[in-house]
């Protein structure tokens, strides 16, 4: 996969995360943020250390460190979506359990 393929993914993964998750990217990617809070510049953070990989590694390691960013940020979607599936699915047996 081309690498500027692997940055776009990477930036629409973070966009979506909260800035709980961009704090655990930013842990497992191995980039101090310096207790920063804000999303944008988690975000930033992120893509600035994607693109020096970019520039600084071979292309092998650099599509190595994107896809594994663009695994974290993924799987930490899944992990914030699954509590809101099981709240849907306890508002309906409570609308079903009323008729």
């Amino acid at each position: 996969m081309e690498l500027e393929s692997l940055q776009d993914q990477l930036a629409e993964s973070l966009v979506r995360l909260q800035c709980e998750q961009l704090q655990e990217v930013c842990f497992q990617a191995k980039i101090s943020t310096e207790k920063q809070t804000k999303k944008h510049t988690l975000i930033r953070l992120i893509i600035e250390a994607a693109e020096k990989a970019v520039e600084d590694e071979e292309e092998q390691v650099a599509s190595a460190f994107l896809i594994r960013l663009i695994k974290t940020a993924k799987e930490l979607m899944q992990i914030n979506e699954q509590p809101q599936l099981s709240d849907d699915i306890t508002s309906n047996v409570g609308a079903l359990a009323s008729l």
